[in-house]
């Protein structure tokens, strides 16, 4: 009997050596590098809305923003048109600054940072892959544009729409707006208030290839 129990625990100590060195494949003695699968779950993504309501105050109107943030969650720098690293979180979101009628990345981060800004704000976020990800850059490439109906909502809506599964889908109206976009946020369970948003310190768009930062100021429209 002691002999069968010493062979066991011999196999199962081998056993495990060939299940560990399995897992740490090498090459040449050394560890292999780490590759990132297309289907792999790289980043989360997070769509916002506010409907102004809070902000509105003495006459003046605030009909609200929608924005998207985008984190990277994997051990590899991904690329949506701009270069995202591992733990950065940036937002991204349409804006009619003088500047440049279009996208722009971290505008809502440093509002909410500097302002306080978006308070009440609801969001839902999913996890995306590396496929996903080429087709958000594909999609912010080809609507890099803001205008009354192409809006800070409309961008949002689509972009969440062009890599949500058809359960995570949001409705595209006629007419897109922060408090439509609200009220259909609100039919989803995993619906969130607040939800935390990382500051990215520069704010900028991008033209003919290049990147030009920008001072932020209180008072721009989306």
């Amino acid at each position: 009997m002691k002999k069968i129990k010493c062979i066991l625990f011999s196999l199962i100590i081998l056993f495990s050596a060939f299940v560990y060195s399995g897992c740490n494949q090498q090459v040449n003695g050394e560890p292999s590098k780490k590759t990132v699968d297309a289907n792999d779950c790289v980043a989360e993504l997070t769509i916002y809305t506010f409907d102004g309501k809070p902000e509105s105050d003495f006459g003046i109107i605030n009909l609200g923003h929608a924005f998207i943030g985008i984190k990277n969650i994997s051990e590899e720098v991904l690329d949506i048109g701009i270069i995202v690293n591992p733990d950065e979180e940036i937002t991204v979101g349409t804006w009619s600054i003088a500047q440049h009628f279009g996208v722009w990345y971290n505008v809502e981060s440093n509002y909410i940072a500097d302002f306080n800004k978006y308070y009440g704000r609801q969001s839902i976020e999913k996890k995306i892959s590396l496929n996903q990800i080429e087709k958000i850059k594909n999609f912010i490439s080809a609507n890099d544009l803001w205008t009354p109906l192409k809006n800070c909502s409309w961008f949002a809506v689509n972009l969440w729409n062009c890599v949500a599964d058809k359960s995570d889908m949001l409705d595209t109206p006629l007419i897109y707006s922060p408090l439509k976009l609200k009220e259909n946020l609100s039919e989803f369970e995993k619906v969130k208030t607040n939800k935390a948003v990382k500051t990215s310190n520069k704010v900028f768009y991008i033209s003919e290839n290049s990147t030009m930062e920008y001072i932020l100021k209180e008072n721009n429209h989306a």
